[in-house]
């Protein structure tokens, strides 16, 4: 069954010298894990860095029931970060975000929460000031 949705970087780890597993939060789906290849040429490195915690994609993949790693077949970024990746202090945020958000999603939920998350990552991204409790608030929320 081929299947587009939008997505969140959840994790990514290095599986082989070739491959690396990565888990994405879909609107459709839940947290759905994949197997992708690294790729050897510049141009599609360029791509793959796409997949960091956190960042808003959209993909498309041929869903296999009975498997538990999926392949993406295409992907790109949804929203791209002005400001998350470049301040410190949104950097340490961001990377505990990540783990608790990983964790708290690791029941089967078909996307329950997803447009919270994305609104709550896209506003976060745009705060210049007066982000400082934006995890405490996420969390709140959150539960």
């Amino acid at each position: 069954m081929f299947v587009s949705s939008p997505a969140i970087v959840l994790n990514r780890v290095k599986h082989t010298d070739s491959t690396f597993i990565t888990t994405l939060y879909t609107k459709q789906m839940g947290s759905v894990s994949f197997c992708m290849k690294i790729p050897k040429t510049a141009k599609s490195q360029l791509k793959h860095t796409l997949i960091q915690p956190l960042n808003l994609l959209s993909i498309e993949w041929d869903h296999k029931p009975n498997s538990t790693l999926q392949h993406i077949r295409n992907f790109h970024s949804s929203h791209p970060y002005s400001t998350i990746y470049r301040q410190s202090q949104k950097v340490i945020i961001a990377s505990f975000l990540t783990e608790t958000i990983n964790h708290a999603l690791r029941q089967e939920h078909q996307g329950e929460v997803y447009e919270f998350i994305e609104k709550s990552l896209i506003w976060f991204d745009e705060q210049e000031k007066d982000y400082d409790n934006f995890h405490l608030v996420f969390l709140i929320s959150l539960a």
